[in-house]
């Protein structure tokens, strides 16, 4: 992560604490966080994720939902 903001503006720790987060769930957890990602909101699951992986990485479950091709690469799971 870079810091470019100016040092007379102050820092945003908040942001700064989120971005950490998201960054750390990202890394453990196989999952892709939004822009803007708060703790306790969906996460995107890795299209590397295989269905046999799910249960084992996800014990409280995913949402899937249908996309017009048929495949099932768009799945959100709760951080």
């Amino acid at each position: 992560m870079e810091w470019a903001q100016a040092p007379q503006h102050g820092v945003y720790i908040n942001e700064v604490l989120r971005a950490t987060d998201s960054l750390l769930v990202t890394e453990t957890r196989k999952v892709a966080t939004p822009a803007g990602w708060k703790k306790g909101t969906p996460c995107m699951v890795l299209p590397s994720v295989t269905d046999e992986e799910i249960p084992q990485l996800f014990p409280t479950g995913i949402k899937q939902y249908d996309v017009p091709s048929g495949k099932k690469y768009l799945r959100t799971t709760m951080d």
